[in-house]
């Protein structure tokens, strides 16, 4: 149980981190309306790894027991890949983004327009 309570600061350190830097970037986000625009993947991108980071936070350091269920292993399970397949997903529009602005950048107006932003990221 020692052992547990140094890995328990490091694991509660790391996420805390992640939780406020993801908030940053998402206020700063919403803050600024010169950022909405081109910045809308990674707004979306910032939420999902809120949650996401939220959902891997290990229940061994949560519980006192040190063990978890099979049915909640299956649904930590079922969170994660669900959300791990969610990223790559909206990394795929991200990049997709990208290209259209590199490769088409006269054209990139039309090609991503707001309608296809949302269903992209509403497809994720």
């Amino acid at each position: 149980m020692v052992a547990h309570i140094p890995f328990f600061f490091i694991f509660l350190l790391v996420y805390m981190l992640t939780i406020i830097g993801n908030l940053i970037l998402f206020l700063l986000i919403i803050a600024s309306p010169a950022l909405k625009s081109p910045m809308y993947f990674l707004c979306n991108l910032s939420t999902l790894d809120i949650v996401y980071t939220s959902v891997t936070c290990p229940k061994l350091f949560v519980s006192n027991s040190g063990s978890i269920s099979y049915v909640g292993c299956m649904v930590h399970l079922f969170f994660c890949v669900a959300f791990w397949n969610t990223e790559y997903f909206l990394l795929t529009a991200m990049s997709y983004d990208r290209y259209v602005a590199i490769c088409k950048p006269l054209h990139y107006t039309i090609i991503m327009n707001r309608r296809l932003c949302i269903i992209s990221v509403t497809g994720t």
